[in-house]
């Protein structure tokens, strides 16, 4: 007698939790025939258990999370899950909290049931050098590197080092009778 095995799958047996097929005990695939003997048949199945995380972003512009292994529908099978924190442009990390802890981009936790926890990020430090003298005299400043008109500005995540400079004299643009001598920053 031909006897079909069959699964359904995914299954939903509570919230935040999904089974997905894994093996038959007989090795067979998810769906397969097999001839059952005049003594009976006993086939095991594996399901693979996957939990549901739910992580928030704040602010949600802030960056976003990177997940190994990776999920296309948020479940991620029981075990070890390592996260990774990847701030956007002019953002950085500031850590994980409600559920989640440590200030540590990278991450491991050992999923065991569905998760929520929140990743905070906040924008980088502005730096803005500014000159009693006017954009239009031509005078340049460097800030990290880049030379640019007055005001520069460049945003920093904290404990950066940061570098900037000015001329040691400029020659008016607007008036080449006038030069401009450097005295000093205003931080001191």
């Amino acid at each position: 007698m031909l006897f079909r095995s069959d699964v359904p799958d995914p299954q939903y047996p509570a919230a935040g939790v999904k089974y997905t097929f894994g093996s038959w005990s007989d090795g067979g695939a998810q769906q397969h025939y097999v001839t059952v003997p005049l003594a009976g048949l006993g086939v095991g199945l594996n399901f693979i258990t996957s939990y549901q995380l739910t992580p928030t972003i704040t602010p949600s512009n802030g960056g976003s999370l990177a997940f190994t292994p990776s999920s296309k529908d948020s479940y991620y099978p029981s075990g070890n899950l390592a996260v990774k924190a990847i701030p956007n442009a002019n953002f950085h990390f500031t850590g994980y909290s409600n559920g989640l802890t440590g200030v540590n981009v990278d991450t491991n936790m050992n999923l065991r049931s569905p998760y929520s926890f929140t990743a905070a990020f906040a924008a980088n430090a502005a730096v803005t050098l500014t000159s009693n003298v006017s954009n239009s005299e031509g005078c340049k400043l460097t800030l990290q590197g880049v030379t640019g008109s007055i005001p520069l500005k460049a945003q920093f995540a904290p404990k950066t080092s940061v570098s900037f400079s000015a001329p040691v004299s400029c020659i008016s643009a607007t008036n080449p009778g006038i030069q401009y001598i450097f005295q000093q920053w205003s931080d001191g």
